[in-house]
């Protein structure tokens, strides 16, 4: 009995084994797509650099289908700019969560590109994004809190997530972005009452332990 249950673990081992070899593989061609889009976009091949990623995009890799949705919302010289594509592929990504796509979707709502504009759905779309920790969202979506436009004026929910986007990531101008919350925040700080602050400061506390 005893040999037969060590020959079973040895070969739920070799399976699991297996997979992690699988799962690793997976990921390395992963990276090699992203990084072969990449070059392809520097080198001003953007039909090439959607295709690469459209294996993946179909598999629904979130991350694919944001990056195809950029591509098609930008255009290039090979690829005509698709605002409707754009939102689809937005729409995908959305669908399981990718913040950074519920901001996009923000974009073309609040700009009016592909759809008609509407500033309350794309209010609705920052802010599922903050929710989700997109920091550049965290600061639109503060910014419409503390002016009243988009959202109800709110400085208490402003401070939230001005105050959140400062310890977030921007993935582009970094530096100039998160000079830019401060000042925000500050601008506003300057409004409060402490109480205000106060209660900015317990939704702070709160957001970090959903």
């Amino acid at each position: 009995m005893t040999k037969k249950i060590f020959a079973l673990l040895a070969s739920a081992l070799l399976v699991a084994g297996a997979w992690e070899t699988i799962a690793q593989t997976d990921q390395n061609q992963r990276r090699k797509a992203f990084q072969a889009s990449k070059q392809m976009q520097s080198l001003g091949d953007f039909a090439a650099a959607v295709e690469v990623l459209q294996p993946l995009a179909d598999a629904g890799d979130d991350l694919a289908l944001y990056s195809i949705g950029i591509l098609y919302a930008t255009g290039g010289d090979d690829l005509k700019q698709d605002y409707a594509k754009a939102i689809s592929y937005y729409q995908k990504a959305a669908q399981k969560g990718h913040a950074g796509s519920l901001r996009q979707l923000g974009v073309m709502y609040e700009k009016g590109l592909g759809v008609p504009a509407n500033p309350n759905q794309a209010a609705q779309y920052y802010e599922d994004a903050a929710k989700r920790g997109d920091a550049l969202a965290q600061l639109i979506i503060g910014r419409m809190y503390a002016s009243g436009q988009g959202r109800p004026k709110n400085n208490t929910e402003a401070y939230k997530w001005l105050t959140l986007a400062t310890n977030g990531v921007f993935y582009d101008d970094e530096t100039a972005k998160r000079d830019e919350t401060k000042g925000s925040l500050k601008t506003l700080v300057a409004s409060m009452t402490p109480a205000d602050i106060n209660s900015g400061e317990k939704l702070v506390r709160e957001f970090g332990t959903k």
